[in-house]
Formats: C-alpha cells, sequence, structure tokens
C-alpha cells in the first residue's frame, strides 16, 4: 500500500515538474524526459518484485506441507521475477543518472535517493534470489529423501533472507527520503 501511495506522488511530482518548471530548456525536457522514465522502470521493478514475493512467500507454504515439488516450481517462479524486478532497477538507474546530465536544480537529491534505492532493491532482489536456490535445492534434496543435505540447502537459503532482512531497514529509509523529497516538490 506505502508503495501505492509513492507511486501517485510521484506522478504529482512529475506534473508538477513539467507543468510547473519556468525553465523550458532543452536541457530541462531532457531531465524531465530521463525522469519520468526513471520513475516508469522503478514502478515496474516493483510490480515484479511483489510478484517474486507472492511466489516466495508461497514456496514456504507448500514447503512447509511437505509439498517440494510444488515448493520448488514456486522457488523458480519468484527467481524469474526477481530478475525482471533487477533488470528495472538498473535500467530505471540508467535513466535517473543520465538526468544527471541535465539536472534540473532543487533535485538532486531526489535523483539520488532513487539511485541509492535503486541500487539496495537490486541487492535484496539478488538476495532472495540466492536464497530461492538453496530453497529450491533444499527441497528436492528433501523429496529425494537426503534430509542431511535438504537441511543444509535450507540454512543456506535462511542465511540469504536473513541478510535481506538486514537490508530492508536501510531500503525503508530511501523510500522515506523520496517521500519527504517528492512532496517538497509539490509545495
Amino acid at each position: 500500500m506505502k508503495y501505492k501511495m509513492l507511486i501517485g506522488m510521484f506522478l504529482l511530482v512529475i506534473l508538477v515538474g513539467v507543468f510547473g518548471c519556468v525553465d523550458t530548456s532543452k536541457e530541462t525536457t531532457l531531465f524531465f524526459q530521463d525522469y519520468i522514465k526513471g520513475v516508469e522502470y522503478n514502478n515496474n521493478a516493483l510490480d515484479y518484485r511483489n510478484v517474486g514475493n507472492i511466489y516466495y512467500d508461497t514456496f514456504y507454504m507448500y514447503y512447509v506441507d511437505d509439498y517440494f515439488e510444488e515448493a520448488i516450481e514456486n522457488c523458480k517462479d519468484a527467481r524469474e521475477y526477481y530478475v525482471y524486478a533487477n533488470r528495472e532497477h538498473n535500467l530505471a538507474n540508467v535513466y535517473f543518472r543520465r538526468s544527471k546530465d541535465y539536472m534540473v536544480e532543487g533535485y538532486e537529491d531526489l535523483i539520488e535517493a532513487y539511485i541509492n534505492y535503486g541500487e539496495i532493491t537490486i541487492k535484496l532482489n539478488w538476495l532472495n534470489y540466492e536464497a530461492c536456490e538453496y530453497f529450491e535445492e533444499g527441497s528436492y534434496n528433501f523429496m529425494m529423501g537426503d534430509l542431511d543435505s535438504g537441511n543444509l540447502e535450507i540454512e543456506k537459503g535462511n542465511e540469504k533472507t536473513t541478510e535481506r532482512d538486514n537490508l530492508v531497514e536501510e531500503m525503508n529509509e530511501y523510500v522515506s527520503i523520496i517521500e519527504v523529497l517528492a512532496v517538497e516538490k509539490i509545495k
């Protein structure tokens, strides 16, 4: 829900930035074109990550009930969506970085916050991806009756999940910074 609110604020910032801008130079136009593209790709990445998270959560439901084949399929699907999300975050950061070439005064901190948010989210997605690899392998081992190997793989997946959880607070800090800076642009 918080992300949907962000999307609305981003769009409002874009409208205020484009239509409320006194400077109509080519550089300003290029800045906002890249900024808007960056926001668009960022929003796409959020959607992909959310789908990946649904598969990730569904994996766990199957895993705890010993439905290992279904757990494996959900890990595969989750990984696929985390790759899509990272592709979109990388594209967003390309546009945000390029927008710095035509920087509009007052947007420096917002652009940096978006870039930092994208970078931390890419790390989070890769940690989820790696956790799913371990969970998939662990589920396969359990399905084959190799409990020791299965437990080892699940433990490795849990370590990746812990690493991810340790980065969530940092990601949320960037979300808060973006929210504050976006509201400032509206005023």
